[in-house]
């Protein structure tokens, strides 16, 4: 965007007055924003306002400083939330033509792992978009009593799969130009979006955890002297009562006892509450939900054991520079395929058929 608006804050509040209708004049330090009345009257601003994340121009030049927990960007960031990112949208067809079947085959036979089979190439490749889900979250974390954290995450997953996309491609998405809408140049294979949300919010769980183990190891140290704080007020309230107790009468001890005993319960309570608060936990946000259209071409293959062939299809993906990950057509697990005598199956369900996985391929 504008130099102006390289701070985060300023960047997306800019661009949210913009998609309202406004308009920005770049002033280096500061950008001028004309506001369309809708904005001016649910904001009370002016037509005019200057928007900046520099205090000192703020200061001097009266610009409103865009810092963050300022109600401006907290209601412009509650209003495209409310809103969400959801739709369809996909990348430019390249210029270049799909590969040959020759080249398909070649590079299937190189690339595709099957026991005791073989890849033939049984068609002309057929230019598709494959669809991919992309879900955005905003992850709020909270560290300790104090500390609050607001991150934001993406997965993409095959939407027709479900499986974990390969970086080259999410790579090509994030740097591509997405053009809005579904693709009408080519036919875009079936997503399956129940299945294929499914894993991709299966596949945030472990980042997740990943960052809160993160989160706890620094946030080490402040909880180690909030322990020994809460330990040591509760030790010296103990030794009060101890010394108490030595110089009184039976009736008087029996009341410190009891005394002493309920201050080590709210020590242990205490502590305990102190653990608990230092545990790292999240809450999550959705805001995207996009399928996205990724150029790919369809292969159509015989995987083949002698005189038998097994039908199916690879789907190559150009910005991946490989064919994209399958299922197991038998049992829709991701292990290397196996041609059976009787069915295309995995090691994993075919593991039973021992004369399959011990006798040598055929053809």
């Amino acid at each position: 965007m504008r130099a102006a608006a390289v701070d985060p804050g300023v960047a997306f509040w800019v661009a949210f007055a913009e998609h309202e209708g406004g308009l920005c004049e770049d002033g280096g330090d500061h950008s001028l924003v004309l506001l369309p009345e809708s904005l001016q009257g649910q904001y009370s601003l002016t037509e005019a306002v200057v928007v900046t994340a520099d205090p000192g121009v703020a200061r001097e030049d009266g610009a409103i400083l865009l810092a963050p927990g300022h109600p401006l960007l907290e209601r412009a960031a509650e209003l495209v939330l409310g809103r969400g990112d959801v739709g369809w949208a996909h990348l430019r067809w390249p210029g270049r033509p799909a590969p040959s079947a020759d080249i398909m085959e070649a590079r299937a036979r190189e690339m595709v792992e099957v026991d005791h089979g073989r890849v033939d190439v049984v068609g002309q490749p057929i230019a598709v978009y494959l669809p991919v889900l992309s879900l955005g979250v905003l992850v709020a974390y909270s560290v300790s009593l104090d500390e609050r954290l607001l991150e934001r995450e993406e997965v993409m997953v095959d939407a027709t799969t479900g499986l974990r996309l390969p970086d080259r491609t999410v790579g090509a998405l994030r740097a591509g130009i997405l053009l809005p809408g579904r693709a009408r140049d080519h036919r875009t294979l079936d997503a399956h979006v129940p299945s294929a949300l499914a894993s991709a919010h299966g596949l945030l769980g472990p980042r997740l955890a990943s960052r809160c183990q993160a989160l706890g190891r620094q946030s080490v140290r402040a909880r180690q002297e909030e322990l020994e704080r809460a330990a040591a007020y509760y030790q010296a309230t103990l030794s009060s009562i101890a010394s108490r107790r030595a110089s009184a009468n039976v009736e008087r001890q029996v009341m410190l006892d009891a005394q002493a005993e309920i201050t080590k319960m709210e020590r242990d309570r205490r502590l305990g509450e102190i653990e608990e608060s230092f545990r790292p936990t999240y809450v999550l946000r959705p805001y995207r939900l996009q399928l996205l259209g990724v150029p790919a071409v369809v292969v159509p293959v015989d995987v083949r054991r002698g005189p038998r062939r097994f039908p199916a299809s690879l789907t190559w993906v150009p910005s991946a520079g490989a064919f994209a990950a399958q299922r197991c057509p038998t049992c829709a697990s991701v292990q290397v395929l196996v041609a059976a005598k009787e069915r295309l199956g995995c090691r994993g369900c075919l593991a039973g058929a021992s004369p399959v996985l011990s006798s040598a391929g055929e053809g």
